[in-house]
């Protein structure tokens, strides 16, 4: 998670502090650019795990 929030792909954002911590990510807009790829990516997984059966 760091490592995608360090690179812009995704903002973190703590709503509490104390214990337990409360705490959310969302994507930014260079991780949602991202989301066509991504789509294409888990589309072709589906379909080459199918073939494997």
């Amino acid at each position: 998670m760091r490592e995608l929030e360090r690179d812009g792909l995704i903002s973190k954002k703590i709503l509490k502090e104390d214990p337990p911590k409360e705490i959310v990510y969302s994507l930014t807009e260079e991780g949602l650019n991202l989301m066509p790829a991504m789509n294409k990516i888990y589309t072709w997984e589906l379909k080459h795990m199918e073939l494997e059966k």
